[in-house]
């Protein structure tokens, strides 16, 4: 009995003195309040403790210290996307995923103010309605090890806008409308692990650049409009490539 006394004790004293600073309880309020206003799946109602919410993960550091550290908020019916400001403004972020939901657009402060925070390693946006042109990740985003867009609108080429991804490791703009050719620069390194591409229109061969990327372990590409060889310097002993390799279609020499 005595034993289960103490054991309640530490549990009752871990949720009432481990808090969030307070302005990363002010911003989790906020958050809260535009996510209930626009009618999501959202029952975040006990605005003591934010870390007990669902879809919110925090890290405690110390007895009386928590910081947010993840936002799942997939499958919420998430319809504007002005809840990322506030989101942006939690500096322990790591991951934030919003994939499964109705989103349109990504403001322009998501990039200026996400950008900044020093350990965000995923972003998930897949399977929204996220049109116009691929958005650029060149302010900041030095952490950023996984990028999901795929499953929106997203159309044009795949340029620079990567490029400066210094940590990016997984990468997943497949079921998009790119154009162009098969993007290379994604990325100062070449840690690059996963890059998956498919169902785009992306045009002409497989860049021999590919092979920079010495870590690349899965590689999609079907679903384009892909032709001539594949290089050389391309290893497929050295890989796990998803999806069928159509060598009639394609004219692909091994």
């Amino acid at each position: 009995m005595k034993l289960g006394i103490i054991v309640f004790l530490i549990l009752l004293s871990n949720s009432v003195f481990s808090e969030l600073p307070p302005t990363q309880k002010s911003n989790m309020i906020i958050l809260s309040k535009l996510l209930h206003d626009q009618a999501a799946l959202i029952s975040w109602t006990d605005v003591e403790n934010p870390c007990s919410w669902a879809g919110v993960t925090c890290n405690t550091v110390n007895k009386t210290t928590s910081y947010v550290t993840k936002l799942l908020l997939s499958n919420k019916r998430l319809t504007d996307s002005s809840f990322l400001l506030p989101a942006c403004q939690i500096p322990t972020l790591e991951a934030l995923d919003v994939s499964k939901n109705s989103l349109s657009s990504i403001p322009d402060e998501f990039f200026t103010v996400c950008g900044k925070i020093q350990g965000l390693k995923l972003v998930n946006f897949s399977n929204n309605k996220v049109s116009g042109v691929l958005p650029s990740f060149a302010d900041g985003f030095s952490t950023l090890q996984s990028l999901d867009l795929s499953h929106n609108l997203l159309s044009g080429i795949v340029g620079v806008q990567l490029e400066e991804l210094v940590s990016l490791k997984s990468l997943n703009l497949s079921f998009n409308s790119f154009t162009g050719l098969i993007p290379v620069k994604l990325g100062k390194f070449t840690g690059l692990e996963q890059l998956q591409l498919s169902t785009n229109s992306f045009q002409d061969s497989i860049p021999a650049r590919l092979s920079d990327y010495t870590n690349l372990t899965i590689l999609d590409l079907s679903s384009n409009i892909i032709s001539g060889n594949i290089p050389t310097s391309l290893s497929l002993q050295q890989n796990s490539f998803v999806g069928p390799i159509q060598l009639m279609v394609l004219n692909w020499v091994i």
